[in-house]
């Protein structure tokens, strides 16, 4: 509340459903002056990550610059989605959520509508099944895995096939997802990565 203040906001989005985030909370929003508030919401995680890149889609096609590749992660498993999320932010590509052995039907129907081209599907068949690769490649839809051994190797990839010649990366603990989620958008207005460690040692590969 303190930083909406110091910001002067006007508007808020609130992301996800009410069982997420109360009409309490916009209540409030509105009691200190917060007039313009739009909640983003689907009926669970995988929908409401298609109404966000629904809602990012309609702003790029009044720019003419609709992006044809989004991302995929885990719905079961934050990690993963918290290593891609600088890339996504900074490439404008939503970030779309799985089950492990099936795509959901929300997901399934997005690529559809909006004639997705290219998917990166982010991390190994322990979170997201092979199957899931050829339920998108029969959607006619070119896939490639970004996948290391662990979440930490996942990130180390991402930075390296994404931002090759960063000099700064942001590294955040991969044991829990809010200070890598609150940190992405910064790290994507520096193209930088976003690199994962445990709470007390630095994992190897991210030395590395």
């Amino acid at each position: 509340l303190n930083e909406i203040k110091r910001l002067g906001a006007t508007k808020a989005i609130i992301l996800g459903g009410t069982s997420a985030i109360s009409d309490d909370i916009k209540y409030q929003l509105k009691s200190k002056g917060i007039v313009d508030i739009q909640r983003i919401s689907g009926k669970d995680r995988y929908a409401t990550a298609t109404a966000v890149g629904e809602y990012l889609f309609e702003i790029q096609k009044k720019t003419g610059n609709k992006s044809e590749h989004v991302v995929i992660a885990s719905g079961n498993s934050f990690a993963d989605a918290l290593a891609v999320s600088s890339m996504a932010s900074e490439y404008g590509r939503p970030i779309l959520l799985t089950k492990m052995s099936e795509l959901d039907a929300s997901t399934k129907k997005f690529l559809e509508d909006e004639n997705i081209q290219y998917v990166s599907v982010i991390g190994g068949t322990s979170v997201i099944s092979d199957k899931v690769i050829e339920e998108l490649e029969l959607l006619g839809i070119i896939v490639r895995r970004h996948a290391g051994g662990n979440r930490y190797e996942t990130s180390s990839i991402i930075a390296k096939n994404f931002f090759p010649d960063s000099t700064i990366a942001f590294v955040s603990n991969g044991l829990n997802f809010a200070d890598a989620l609150a940190a992405a958008p910064l790290a994507a207005m520096n193209s930088a990565p976003i690199l994962l460690t445990n709470d007390s040692t630095l994992p190897t590969v991210i030395k590395t």
